[in-house]
């Protein structure tokens, strides 16, 4: 996966578990450091941890996403960014 430039939610698969495992997650730009991302800081992430941005494999993007820290809610805007 390359860094990311916008803050999306998507279905990832991680290169460390099975390939049949796969996480629906917020993947934030904000959250890079170098080439390492932290997930599983949003509600709802079904990952938790760091992981290098080589061993994610972006399977589906379901949209852009927002975050209300005072209600602590995930948006995600569909096709937002062309997606399907």
């Amino acid at each position: 996966m390359k860094k990311p430039t916008e803050m999306i939610c998507a279905v990832i698969h991680a290169s460390t578990q099975a390939p049949s495992v796969l996480h629906q997650v917020v993947i934030d730009p904000e959250k890079v450091k170098g080439n390492i991302i932290r997930l599983g800081d949003y509600p709802g992430d079904e990952y938790v941890g760091w992981l290098n941005l080589q061993h994610i494999d972006v399977i589906e993007v379901l949209g852009v996403a927002t975050y209300d820290a005072a209600a602590k809610k995930v948006t995600v805007t569909p096709n937002a960014n062309g997606t399907d």
